[in-house]
């Protein structure tokens, strides 16, 4: 049981993109459904993981019904996905997570996964590129949404023939397969503070190398500030004349990086995208347009949200204008809280953690369960583990002495 729901979160950001027996439920979400008899039985309800988000949860839930009785009509579409979201972050974090989460077994995973999904992006990109093949790693008769699985694999060949090539690996979309191979390239370049293995170096620089090739704009964003903090706190360990040197050096790099990278094409067409109306339409633009639903609420509707889910059809909503209209201000300062509170309790690969999740909160949409059970039980571990393990390791080297 434990390998299998450690197994499950990892994969979740893959498997919630198929459909399971049940219509309307993912695989993911099946999985989970599964098990939880057996998670509840034979393990106990631990608040203390994160109590910010414990009662995040529950103002999801009393301010969505809240907001829905104001509003005089009840739609259960919203009531499905608001249960869908507090049950599946409830049994993972708060009642299977501690004693059915095995850290260790789930980084394995993770780096397989990762490891196999940057080298079949690269594979992709290759092979387009010298064959003019698109190889495509999702079975589009099983994703959860027929329709929105085509319209993507419509654009990417309609970008493709304009040599504009998106690979996704297996994942649906680029920004998705960035989100997933994240969490491991953070892993590899910083692990925790008393950890200092350099044994991942060749494995990071494959994860960076398929993320570039994503063409990924946050992509683009966070390995250039993993790999620049990197250097950063490397500088901190040698002397101050030699420190000065490096960041001069670091300085340099970047700004010859500003000078050259806009003038290569690859580069050029992830920025096109970004900020012009070429290739599909601009980026930055289609995230912005949500907020404008929010600024047209009600005063009230503002502070309180419409509901979770209780959004409009159609439209994209990154997270951060997700969370303002679905559960207003006082859902902000929830979520603000719980990001907060977990940074503060975090080791150095955690906190990387904590700050790319609050990047992608302001250009993605990661505001979902499935991502939340999938970022969360890897940035609260060290809250239950790292002291016992550095005690564990004194007491080991104490004995061989």
């Amino acid at each position: 049981m434990k390998k299998l729901f450690t197994i499950a979160i990892v994969l979740t950001p893959i498997l919630f993109q198929y459909k399971s027996p049940i219509p309307g439920i993912d695989v993911a979400t099946f999985i989970f459904m599964l098990i939880t008899p057996f998670i509840i039985l034979r393990s106990t309800i631990n608040i203390s993981l994160c109590p910010p988000l414990f009662l995040f949860l529950t103002y999801i839930m009393t301010g969505g019904l809240l907001s829905i009785g104001l509003q005089g009509a009840v739609d259960m579409l919203p009531l499905l996905r608001m249960g869908k979201f507090v049950f599946l972050i409830f049994i993972v974090i708060f009642v299977g997570y501690k004693k059915y989460f095995d850290f260790q077994f789930g980084i394995k995973v993770l780096k397989n996964a990762t490891l196999v999904s940057s080298v079949f992006i690269i594979i992709q990109t290759v092979i387009y590129s010298f064959g003019g093949i698109r190889i495509i790693g999702i079975i589009p008769n099983l994703v959860t949404s027929d329709q929105h699985a085509m319209s993507i694999l419509a654009t990417s060949a309609l970008l493709a023939g304009e040599g504009y090539y998106r690979p996704s690996s297996f994942f649906l979309e680029p920004a998705m397969f960035t989100q997933f191979c994240i969490i491991y390239l953070a892993y590899c370049i910083f692990k925790f503070d008393y950890q200092d293995d350099k044994k991942d170096v060749l494995y990071s620089i494959l994860i960076t190398i398929g993320i570039v090739m994503s063409t990924s704009g946050i992509g683009l964003i966070f390995v250039a500030f993993l790999w620049i903090v990197y250097a950063l706190k490397d500088i901190k360990k040698v002397s101050n004349e030699r420190r000065g040197e490096g960041v001069i050096f670091i300085i340099a790099i970047v700004i010859a990086l500003f000078l050259i990278l806009p003038q290569i094409g690859f580069i050029q067409q992830i920025v096109d995208r970004a900020f012009s109306d070429a290739d599909g339409g601009n980026a930055v633009l289609a995230r912005m347009i949500a907020y404008k639903y929010y600024f047209d609420l009600p005063f009230i509707f503002k502070i309180i949200g419409m509901g979770y889910g209780n959004v409009p059809s159609n439209i994209y909503f990154n997270s951060l204008a997700y969370i303002g209209y679905c559960t207003g201000v006082i859902g902000g300062i929830f979520l603000l809280w719980v990001m907060i509170y977990s940074y503060k309790r975090a080791k150095m690969f955690q906190k990387m953690l904590c700050i790319l999740f609050t990047i992608m909160i302001f250009g993605a949409s990661v505001f979902t369960a499935t991502t939340i059970c999938f970022y969360f039980p890897f940035i609260l571990y060290q809250e239950r583990s790292v002291t016992s393990l550095k005690l564990k390791q004194s007491v080991n080297n104490n004995y061989k002495k």
